[in-house]
């Protein structure tokens, strides 16, 4: 198997009423998030601060989260998502839960790219976070910009800059 066919991808949806993500797993990945300590850098603004927080916010609509299962361990290795769509652009997010190995963040991007009505994902980092930034470079993110004092660090009691980071699916044509 080569490392192309390493990672499955489950996306989460609501079909028929149910979402396509259980509940206890989305609380076993909340549980390891805080125990690898990924929530506070994850979501610094404090939107999100425990499990049922943590359920809602993922199920809630304009939310398109997307789990990177490593076929060779059955394991959850990223939880990932997309929001804020709008004119052929979203933000988007990465949660590594172990090595933060590039095929994965490139099977995600490829995932996103087949959607054809987007063209563009962006990514606002702190500027405090430098292994967000060099992850998404590596997996090729370009940097865009900077937008200064725009997060703010709710359990670190400041705001800090995000970093710009985009990546163009594909390029399409209008």
């Amino acid at each position: 198997m080569g490392q192309g066919d390493r990672y499955a991808l489950w996306p989460g949806a609501f079909i028929d009423g149910l979402f396509s993500i259980t509940d206890e797993l989305l609380v076993s990945l909340w549980r390891e998030m805080v125990t690898k300590g990924k929530v506070r850098r994850l979501f610094y603004n404090g939107n999100v601060t425990d499990e049922a927080s943590w359920i809602a916010w993922i199920k809630s609509s304009g939310n398109y989260p997307l789990l990177v299962v490593d076929k060779f361990s059955q394991r959850v290795v990223c939880v990932t998502w997309i929001n804020n769509v709008a004119d052929g652009a979203a933000l988007i997010h990465f949660c590594i839960l172990g090595l933060p190995r590039p095929e994965i963040g490139k099977a995600v991007l490829r995932y996103w790219s087949d959607v054809d009505v987007l063209y563009v994902l962006v990514g606002f980092i702190p500027e405090t976070n430098r292994e967000a930034v060099k992850y998404a470079k590596r997996i090729g993110f370009k940097e865009s910009g900077y937008v200064p004092s725009m997060c703010n660090m709710v359990y670190k009691g400041s705001r800090v800059g995000a970093v710009i980071t985009t990546y163009q699916t594909r390029n399409k044509e209008a």
